[in-house]
């Protein structure tokens, strides 16, 4: 036993057959590697075809939900290039407030309304190929609901909110605050977009670790499908231990102060001494944040070597 805090040091069981023996957590090769050993092509790919169908209803169902409020109250359409050489987010400037309320409530709209197909989503990602019925339209047909859970609306609101809450409020504050321009500063205001999706993934990712483990949590009910593996018994296959769900500030505690240990360095006189402490720390809310870096940078950088001023609309 240790006397740091009551932490204790078990020997681990090892994992059921169908599970990742990760060694590292955070290590995204090494997840890819035990996959690609496990499942082959299959296991890295899962849920690709769900992830392209989400994302093409989302982006059609949040523009036409968007488009509709705005010709209810018949403002300029928020997102719509104007055809001057400017990007589609600084077409909401002239009402900038009631712009930005719009685009988050048709975002939020949309990510309600697809929250089935997201929960779909990530019941294929984490659970074995060897699991049957593993496509969008078998799935679909073993909902008792198509519409979004209760236990699942609060995580999923909040995590919808973020990208158009950074995307549409980021030209209004460069604009009216630091005078940034993508006509007049176009340098400035690239390295500023470049900041806002960096900021929008630092938001991004805790609350999309919370609405995952809800997501995982409900399904574990086996409440939501007609006839889920395991219902009976609460429970679910998934190649990779799943943490509690407490609520949205509930789980970021459990999982910051409570959950798994990590090791602190303690500096003495002499020698360096480590100290075992309960909770992952805050790191355990930013997992996978490299990975996100990297599609951030290396999509600007194409952008900037392609001579792209930014537009969106090229019609």
């Amino acid at each position: 036993k240790n006397r740091n805090r009551g932490v204790t040091n078990p020997k681990p069981s090892p994992p059921p057959s169908y599970q990742l023996a990760l060694k590292t957590t955070g290590s995204v090769l090494e997840v890819i590697s035990q996959e690609w050993a496990k499942e082959g092509a299959r296991g890295v790919w899962k849920g690709s075809n769900i992830t392209f169908v989400h994302g093409i209803l989302f982006d059609t169902l949040e523009k036409w939900l968007r488009g509709l409020m705005s010709a209810i109250l018949n403002l300029p359409e928020t997102g719509l290039s104007s055809g001057l050489e400017i990007p589609a987010e600084f077409s909401g400037l002239l009402y900038p407030y009631t712009s930005l309320a719009l685009s988050l409530s048709a975002g939020v709209m949309a990510g309600v309304i697809l929250a089935p197909i997201d929960l779909i989503r990530t019941k294929v990602m984490l659970t074995p190929t060897s699991v049957t019925k593993r496509s969008l339209v078998s799935q679909f047909r073993m909902l008792n609901s198509y519409l979004c859970p209760s236990a699942l609306l609060i995580p999923t609101i909040l995590h919808s909110l973020v990208t158009p809450a950074i995307v549409y409020s980021t030209p209004n504050f460069l604009r009216s605050h630091l005078s940034i321009d993508p006509l007049l500063t176009p340098s400035s205001y690239q390295i500023a977009r470049l900041v806002s999706r960096m900021l929008e993934l630092c938001i991004k990712l805790p609350m999309e670790i919370v609405l995952r483990r809800a997501q995982i949590s409900f399904i574990k009910k086996g409440q939501g499908w007609s006839n889920i593996q395991g219902s009976q018994s609460n429970h679910i296959s998934t190649t990779v231990p799943v943490g509690d769900y407490r609520g949205v500030f509930g789980t970021m505690w459990l999982i910051v102060n409570e959950e798994g240990t990590r090791e602190l360095s303690i500096s003495g006189d002499r020698n360096k001494k480590t100290k075992i402490i309960r909770g992952q720390g805050l790191s355990g809310l930013w997992r996978g944040w490299r990975v996100g870096m990297w599609g951030i940078v290396g999509l600007w950088g194409a952008r900037i070597l392609n001579g792209s001023n930014g537009n969106i609309g090229e019609f």
